[in-house]
């Protein structure tokens, strides 16, 4: 008989007669003598060639160049991924995240894609979806330079007016 090397997601110790099953969470290549630990944040079932990495990451290099990063927020990923995916409009995410969370009754996500945040309604202001940014209604003006969502809008006294948008 002649010594055969154990296949990938397998082991063997020196002098063994068989192969042995790498356990959840390790992989191995094919002839080695040990598993080796899934890098942080991947996973593995047992008898993996490869760890793959968590909902929430994605994967740079493999087997023992891997590297899991997180997704930024406002995007997503599923577990195994390679690239992230941005949050649809209505949706927002945070960092390492698995899936995207639609926002909030009456508020609208700060982009058109890829937003990490939701903006609420503001009164008598209209979100612009293009630009993620609320702008006065007609009949009314901006009071503050900020548009963060936190705009606010005051109607025009008597004999004057405004236009959509100032």
């Amino acid at each position: 008989l002649s010594c055969g090397p154990c296949n990938a997601g397998s082991y063997a110790l020196l002098g063994t007669g068989a192969c042995s099953i790498c356990p959840i969470n390790t992989y191995s290549t094919s002839g080695s003598e040990s598993c080796q630990n899934c890098v942080a944040n991947s996973r593995s079932v047992s008898g993996s060639a490869s760890c793959l990495c968590n909902a929430g990451y994605i994967s740079a290099g493999y087997g023992p160049t891997l590297t899991c990063n997180s997704c930024l927020p406002g995007s997503y990923s599923t577990y195994g991924s390679s690239s992230c995916t941005p949050c649809s409009y209505g949706y927002y995410s945070l960092i390492a995240s698995s899936s995207c969370v639609a926002c909030p009754t009456n508020s609208y996500s700060a982009r058109y894609s890829g937003s990490d945040t939701c903006l609420t309604n503001q009164p008598h202001a209209t979100f612009i979806l293009n630009s993620g940014y609320f702008v006065s209604n007609a009949g009314y003006q901006q009071l503050n330079s900020v548009n963060d969502g936190g705009i606010s809008c005051g109607q025009c006294s008597a004999g004057s007016y405004a236009a959509y948008g100032t």
